[in-house]
């Protein structure tokens, strides 16, 4: 599953820096005009990232600063603000993501939050699905870039998940139910999210 670029545009934000004016398309470090082909070559480019990211891992600190160190990795190669906090505001169809100003204070709550359960380490399959659920579910509210949210925030689940003795296999996840569970989550909802995790995650050793 991969959320690509093509996605992006239907993001809507005011007075947005980030986009070419003329074309329409995010400013890309490739200089691409074509949103389907700047699709492309940003998804070949983050799955090359994200697999570096398999031997060459950031800092697991599981704050904000881990998730940008994510992001920046992932996406350095496509955005010159790869890991850079949004300095805009966007929703994307019914759904307004958090005030680019919140966005440091909230996933300081956040990741507070999560530090105190102890990364979630030493759960079950059940409960670790849960909580990873919950925190991936309001991270995600909270958006904190402009594009490549989604990807970026497996990968740091993915990570808490690798801390815990597990992994997840996101491919085995369509990108529907990943928005449906994305959607409810939005609204409180977290049970899809959770299944979706649960039905997917392994022992770490079986992976």
């Amino acid at each position: 599953m991969q959320e690509h670029n093509q996605f992006s545009q239907k993001y809507t934000s005011n007075l947005d820096h980030y986009v070419d004016q003329t074309t329409g398309v995010l400013k890309n470090l490739p200089n691409l005009r074509d949103p389907v082909e700047l699709a492309s070559v940003e998804a070949a480019a983050v799955v090359l990232r994200t697999q570096e990211l398999i031997t060459h891992p950031v800092a697991k600190t599981f704050d904000i600063v881990h998730l940008q160190a994510i992001h920046a990795r992932q996406f350095q190669d496509i955005y010159a603000w790869a890991g850079e906090i949004r300095t805009v505001d966007i929703s994307k169809g019914d759904t307004r993501f958090a005030h680019f100003k919140r966005i440091i204070p909230e996933s300081k709550k956040l990741t507070d939050a999560l530090k105190k359960e102890n990364f979630l380490i030493n759960l079950n399959e059940q409960e670790f699905s849960s909580r990873a659920a919950y925190y991936m579910g309001e991270l995600n509210v909270i958006h904190p870039f402009r594009e490549g949210n989604g990807r970026s925030l497996r990968q740091f689940v993915s990570e808490l998940a690798g801390q815990a003795g597990y992994c997840i296999l996101w491919e085995n996840i369509t990108q529907q139910e990943m928005i449906q569970a994305s959607i409810n989550a939005y609204h409180g909802f977290y049970e899809l999210l959770t299944t979706l995790i649960r039905n997917n995650l392994r022992l770490f050793d079986n992976c």
